[in-house]
């Protein structure tokens, strides 16, 4: 039997075709009246930045938090005395800071992360050219006070933290302050207060970037190993491993990473050996590519950058050129622009993008100074472009995303144009809204049955304010294309297909047909295995094997997949059941199965686990009439092996009461699951999860 599951993941993703296109531009504009907003007449109402209350120390290279109650908390870096362990609260209402009271620890080039209970995470760094510490404390914010919680398994300095969407922390990455990188990357369980290791990245690094994307996973990107590093890669928390991804253009570190409306990430700017970077790029998550986008217009590293309601990212300060200047990138465009420069030069400083819409920049070289950068005061509808599938009779539906800032509480009035295609919208009224505060609402857009071939469908949708003095508005273009020509009858001589002699069968993936899968015909002579023929699936997922003999008795034929690619999404293998009947006059059919991968769940690779121990994982939703098989085996003694039998059905969960014979306590091994279908055909999960039970 062909059966292995992979520890050495890749990826990739499949196009999609689509028959129709349904694009959606959101046009931005604005009319200010003459009249003046009073709540925001002492501030700046143009792209540029103004001084607000000032720190009691500097808090270079310390972090910067946006508390849930809107205020921000700044904590350590070096003040004017060296490492501090002083705190700051900032109140965007006063424009003061105040003192919440010091870490337990000083500390530099340490993380900071908002937990979902509200609390503050704060992790690593160390004091000036020693070694990093392993400490971490945590800051409550309805108390104002600080608390040890569990040390890392490693100390480290100069790492990353990205709060996951199970409410882990993942800390990727780092030195120990002494050149010597990080190998092991761990979770914070703000439950039970303590850390975990999880899977290792293909390539330790420190001062790298890290970004939560739209699916959930962490793209890491570059970074320093002793030289720059232009490599990335991906997180899967569910697998709780990493795989490589596409390497960026050229090295960076001490780059930036902002995830952009579309899922998309810009990476922008670097600083290695005091070589700065001028260059940008976006990674796309549905490629696993990058591409070069516009150029800042000044070189930096160490800098900020901010995504703003409009979908730009603004970037500022930093090491470089100029220390002072700031830019705009623009996605719709891919170019950069200048915007106001601060007033102060800074690096390695902090940028908060506040409820307000107000981005805060504080902290840097000797600087107590902070400033705010003030947007025009607007409505918002982003995505500023969409496109979605959909054929005759479809009713498309889009989201949008209008967000306040207005500066006060308002309301928003929505209105469609004339469309000679149905549309509607969910809500005519949106609101009351305070400024900040965002909210979705939906427009369905139905295709004709008779919609011609490329037809041009418009729509046009208003969003205006209702209460502030100054009326404010955005408009949105729905665009909606025939993609496809209309169907063509003729008149047809209908003939008997001949009927070829062969082995013939579907492939899907989660339901769907796929191409391109490789795929061999096994024959079995009556005392061995061997390949006969190979093939891949067309268009339309289908594989077929002609010209294969009769078999004769004792002789059987089956379909193998193999998981070559190394695939992490598809199973390893699958196997189909024999066919022991083919006597090639007539075109025999295998059954349709499915490569889609069984996620291995809990618990996480590497645990230590008491008796008895649930394992779960995730059904595969594609594919309801599955039986699952829970595996456990010692990956280095083929002979120690356990699996249930009969199979459990189509079940997310297994209870392991006992250790199986042959198997002991403190003692590593793996577990896995299998997958049978009605018809006979078995495969594997694509991963194993290597488990130690307590002695």
């Amino acid at each position: 039997m062909d059966n292995h599951c992979s520890t050495q993941p890749s990826t990739k993703l499949l196009p999609l075709m689509f028959s129709f296109i349904v694009i959606l531009v959101v046009l931005v504009s604005m009319v200010i009246s003459p009249t003046v907003n009073p709540g925001y007449a002492s501030k700046v109402s143009s792209n540029d930045w103004t001084y607000t209350g000032d720190l009691s120390d500097a808090h270079w290279k310390g972090t910067a938090t946006l508390l849930q109650n809107g205020q921000v908390l700044v904590t350590g870096g070096i003040g004017i005395s060296g490492v501090t362990a002083s705190a700051e609260l900032y109140d965007p209402a006063t424009g003061t800071w105040s003192s919440p009271g010091a870490m337990n620890t000083a500390r530099q080039h340490h993380t900071a992360t908002l937990l979902p209970d509200g609390r503050v995470l704060v992790a690593g760094g160390n004091p000036p050219d020693q070694q990093a510490f392993s400490s971490a404390e945590l800051y409550d914010p309805v108390t104002g006070t600080w608390s040890y919680t569990g040390s890392m398994n490693q100390a480290r300095v100069f790492h990353s933290a990205v709060l996951l969407t199970n409410g882990r922390v993942l800390v990727a990455g780092g030195s120990d302050g002494s050149a010597n990188y990080n190998t092991q990357n761990e979770l914070y369980d703000p439950v039970t207060g303590m850390w975990s290791y999880t899977g290792s990245l293909n390539m330790s690094r420190d001062v790298h970037s890290a970004t939560l994307l739209t699916n959930g996973k962490v793209l890491v990107a570059g970074g320093y190993h002793g030289y720059g590093i232009e490599s990335a890669e991906l997180y899967d928390p569910v697998k709780g491993t990493w795989i490589v991804t596409g390497s960026m253009n050229e090295p960076r570190a001490w780059h930036t990473a902002t995830l952009l409306p579309d899922g998309k990430v810009l990476v922008a700017g670097s600083e290695i050996f005091s070589n700065f970077l001028s260059s940008a790029e976006i990674y796309d998550p549905a490629t696993g590519t990058w591409s070069t986008t516009g150029s800042m217009h000044d070189a930096r590293g160490s800098h900020t950058a901010t995504l703003l309601p409009d979908g730009k990212v603004l970037v500022a300060g930093g090491e470089g050129t100029n220390n002072r200047s700031a830019e705009l990138y623009d996605p719709a465009i891919g170019t950069w622009s200048y915007t106001g420069s601060m007033g102060d030069g800074r690096s390695y400083f902090t940028g908060t993008f506040l409820q307000s819409g107000e981005v805060l920049a504080s902290g840097g070289a000797g600087i107590t100074t902070t400033e705010l950068y003030t947007l025009p005061l607007s409505v918002f509808l982003i995505p500023s472009e969409q496109t979605l599938p959909g054929e005759r009779g479809d009713t498309l539906q889009f989201v949008e995303t209008l967000s306040n800032f207005t500066g006060i509480t308002d309301t928003f009035n929505l209105e469609l144009g004339d469309s000679p295609w149905p549309a509607a919208l969910s809500n005519s009224i949106l609101g009351p809204l305070g400024n900040g505060e965002e909210i979705t609402f939906t427009v369905d857009v139905t295709i004709p049955l008779d919609a011609d071939w490329n037809a041009l469908n418009t729509v046009l949708i208003t969003a205006t304010s209702g209460i502030s003095p100054t009326v404010y508005f955005d408009t949105a273009v729905l665009n909606s294309k025939m993609g496809l020509p209309p169907d063509l009858f003729l008149p047809m001589v209908i003939k008997a297909p001949e009927v070829i002699p062969g082995l013939t069968g579907k492939v899907t993936m989660n339901g769907v047909p796929i191409a391109g899968i490789p795929l061999d015909l096994r024959f079995y002579n009556g005392s061995s295995y061997s390949t006969y023929a190979s093939t891949t699936t067309d268009a339309d997922g289908n594989y077929l094997f002609s010209q294969v003999p009769a078999l004769q008795p004792g002789q059987n034929y089956y379909v193998r997949y193999r998981n070559d690619a190394d695939i992490d999404t598809r199973l390893a293998y699958w196997h189909t059941a024999d066919n022991v009947t083919y006597n090639a006059t007539s075109l025999d059919l295998f059954a349709t199965f499915d490569i889609a991968d069984i996620v291995l769940s809990t618990p996480e690779p590497e645990a230590s686990v008491d008796l008895p121990v649930t394992f779960t994982w995730i059904p595969r939703p594609a594919s309801p009439t599955d039986s699952y098989e829970f595996d456990l085996f010692d990956p280095a003694n083929e002979d120690t092996y356990f699996y249930t039998d009969p199979p459990l059905g189509y079940v997310s969960s297994y209870t392991l009461q006992g250790l199986p014979g042959g198997f002991e306590e403190g003692e590593e091994y793996g577990w896995a699951v299998a997958v049978l279908s009605p018809e006979g055909g078995f495969g594997a999960s694509y991963y194993y999860h290597p488990v130690t039970f307590k002695k």
